[in-house]
């Protein structure tokens, strides 16, 4: 070999040296550029669907909320998760704001000892609206939501205000208490579902309040309820404040095509108000659904039991009780 092509050889070699260096020198920034910036906060997972931050403990569960983003005014988080363990959390919790578009897979495991204020929220639950995302295999346990509220509020559930997605396969217990709101949508699982699915789901809640109240929905919009229950030893107290409302062991008031399917309701709904100044209230009460509105209920089973008493103490007028029924429901609209 020449004196010549050693001196090729050796330049050749120096540089490919040096691109080697250069590029091990931008693999690790590349892939720290990669991971997202929320990992930090979770036991592992990207918040793909794939790959799920994977919660363990209360610190976690609450970095949902930091997990947002901002886009010309309104929050959204489009991250999934996956709950590791049962949680019982320690103090207030403050609903995941904004719309919720991921999904969040409770593992079958339990959060424990939800407590949360209504008074000043739209949209009051663990999450406040949910957004073509998915909440399954999860359950509360003993969760609490006082309104003292003296105003017009919006959807209250403990799942979630308002939904536009899916809920499959979830159990909730605890109490909801609003008795000072009124127009209110009220539910065991979500306050209002408009397009939402919703089935699987069980209610153990004791809810106390006026609007339109459900075992599982308060207010259901072109959406579909199958095979969902309010449990036995439940009770669904009803209020008259300031305007007529609709109750039902599953949902208040379902309209625009609302599918109800398969679900059982095995709760007592009552019309608990000892006295009323307006003598033209007339609610809607039902074993399955208060007000049937353009939608359809069907092979749904219920033996609890519809008390309108108090109605009956109140008004001398039978038609004060037109659509009060211990049947499934108390007043159909076609």
């Amino acid at each position: 070999m020449t004196t010549t092509m050693k001196k090729q050889l050796l330049a050749a070699s120096v540089i490919l040296i040096a691109i080697i260096a250069i590029v091990c020198a931008f693999v690790p920034q590349f892939a720290f550029a990669q991971e997202n910036p929320y990992s930090q906060y979770f036991s592992g997972g990207d918040g793909s669907t794939s790959n799920p931050f994977r919660i363990t403990n209360e610190a976690e569960l609450r970095h949902i909320n930091d997990t947002r983003r901002e886009e010309d005014g309104f929050y959204y988080v489009d991250y999934s998760f996956e709950l590791i363990n049962d949680i019982t959390l320690t103090y207030d919790w403050q609903p995941v704001s904004g719309y919720f578009r991921g999904v969040f897979d409770g593992n079958n495991k339990t959060i424990n000892n939800m407590k949360l204020n209504a008074s000043a929220k739209d949209y009051c639950g663990f999450f406040e609206i949910i957004e073509g995302g998915t909440v399954k295999n999860l359950r509360f346990s003993d969760a609490k939501i006082i309104c003292n509220n003296t105003s017009e509020l919006g959807d209250i559930g403990i799942i979630v205000g308002l939904n536009y997605g899916t809920i499959t396969n979830c159990t909730v217990s605890g109490t909801i208490t609003a008795n000072n709101g009124y127009n209110c949508n009220i539910g065991g699982i979500c306050g209002s579902t408009y397009s939402g699915y919703i089935n699987k789901c069980i209610s153990s809640v004791n809810i106390t309040g006026a609007g339109n109240i459900g075992g599982i929905a308060g207010l259901a919009t072109t959406g579909r309820i199958y095979d969902c229950n309010l449990f036995e030893g439940s009770k669904i107290e009803y209020y008259y404040n300031t305007v007529n409302g609709c109750v039902g062991g599953i949902v208040g008031k379902a309209k625009a095509t609302t599918n109800i399917q398969f679900c059982i309701n095995f709760g007592d709904i009552k019309y608990s108000s000892g006295q009323s100044n307006n003598k033209n209230i007339q609610p809607c009460m039902g074993q399955i659904v208060g007000e049937l509105n353009k939608s359809v209920a069907v092979n749904n089973e219920s033996s609890g039991s519809t008390d309108y008493s108090n109605l009956k103490k109140l008004f001398l007028s039978t038609n004060q009780l037109a659509y009060c029924s211990n049947g499934d429901v108390g007043r159909t609209i076609s």
